[in-house]
């Protein structure tokens, strides 16, 4: 099987991995007008990284909340704006009610049956380990992006990738509202780092 099949094979499934790996319980997070957070994903499952800024838009009170996403890797570019209801599944889980793409000065709504087309735009951001995680261990650290410091819990746990064993590393934070700081899957005996991805930069810019 060629490399570029395997990694097709693998980006299809990580849409279960993702929907199990969110609990999606607790409050939801606050978001306003301006937030922004940039991810970098990288790894050799893929040919060319990925980054992602997402930008909060529009957040009414009990009303869905708009982000605005601009993805781009290996010189390609899209944007599209996501409506997500304000409450932990759907923000843990990124289900979009509506789904919109640009159309000259407006936007234009297109289907998103099943968030299919939403894991369609977001290619090379997910991704499929086999099995589930088993964690080994947890210790406090501190994480900087974009010249800010956040403490995190760092989570350690062994899984397999491809068929071969792998460890998971996670720098996470309870409440804080973007996701995990970090995650990577290295190949134990390599030591290859198949899929990583990280905060690069994230805070607020008023509108």
């Amino acid at each position: 099987m060629s490399p570029a099949r395997t990694r097709s094979n693998r980006a299809l499934p990580a849409l279960l991995l993702f929907l199990c790996a969110c609990s999606g319980g607790g409050e939801a997070p606050s978001f306003a007008p301006g937030d922004y957070a940039v991810h970098r994903y990288s790894g050799s499952y893929r040919k060319d990284p990925v980054t992602l800024r997402r930008s909060v838009v529009a957040a009414p009170p009990g009303g869905d909340i708009i982000f605005l996403n601009e993805w781009e890797s290996g010189g390609q570019k899209r944007t599209w704006r996501e409506h997500i209801a304000p409450r932990p599944y759907d923000l843990s889980h990124n289900l979009a009610s509506r789904l919109e793409l640009p159309d000259g000065k407006n936007w234009k709504e297109i289907p998103n049956p099943d968030n299919m087309e939403l894991f369609r735009l977001r290619e090379g951001t997910l991704f499929n380990p086999q099995g589930l995680p088993r964690l080994r261990k947890e210790e406090p650290g501190e994480f900087e992006a974009g010249g800010k410091k956040y403490h995190y819990v760092l989570k350690t746990y062994r899984t397999m990738v491809g068929g071969k064993r792998a460890v998971l590393t996670r720098r996470e934070a309870d409440g804080f509202k973007w996701g995990k700081f970090l995650e990577e899957y290295k190949a134990q005996q390599s030591g290859e780092v198949v899929f990583r991805t990280e905060l690069i930069e994230e805070g607020s810019r008023k509108p």
